[in-house]
């Protein structure tokens, strides 16, 4: 079984700071398959890389900073 590692991953709320968009929206890019999260419980955790591809960046140093 593999662990989670929380510190590699961003909240919904810290993605939409990132991206600039409201908690709810980003929310509704996930269940339509717009941004891959993986679901811990009833939070949902998002890859830097994903937030990357999602707006189109090559190098993934803009959102891991973050972290």
């Amino acid at each position: 079984m593999q662990t989670f590692d929380r510190k590699k991953y961003l909240t919904i709320k810290e993605s939409a700071e990132a991206l600039g968009y409201f908690p709810p929206y980003v929310a509704r890019l996930i269940r339509e398959g717009k941004i891959k999260a993986a679901k811990r419980g009833r939070q949902y955790f998002i890859a830097p890389e994903e937030i990357n591809r999602f707006v189109g960046v090559k190098e993934p140093t803009q959102v891991d900073d973050l972290i």
